[in-house]
């Protein structure tokens, strides 16, 4: 993100959808791994929230689930405080 690019945070969130892979734990653990990254950055940076929330509406139906997934339970969270 330090050059201001999409693609990083792009490239992650492709990634996500390995986390339902089943037969291959190594790739269980990279999109697993993907979605908590991808998570934590959205709730501590706008910028990663904003392409999530883009990323969100074009996404394949599979990675488009878990990142409404990721945006809910951050708008749960925010309505906490």
């Amino acid at each position: 993100m330090a050059t201001g690019s999409d693609m990083p945070v792009l490239r992650i969130i492709d990634q996500i959808k390995l986390a339902d892979v089943k037969g291959n734990v190594a790739v269980m653990m990279i999109g697993s791994a993907a979605e908590w990254s991808v998570s934590a950055n959205a709730r501590q940076h706008k910028r990663v929230l904003q392409i999530v929330r883009a990323r969100a509406k074009t996404a394949d139906p599979e990675t488009r689930a878990v990142l409404q997934k990721i945006l809910s339970n951050i708008a749960a969270d925010g309505a906490k405080k």
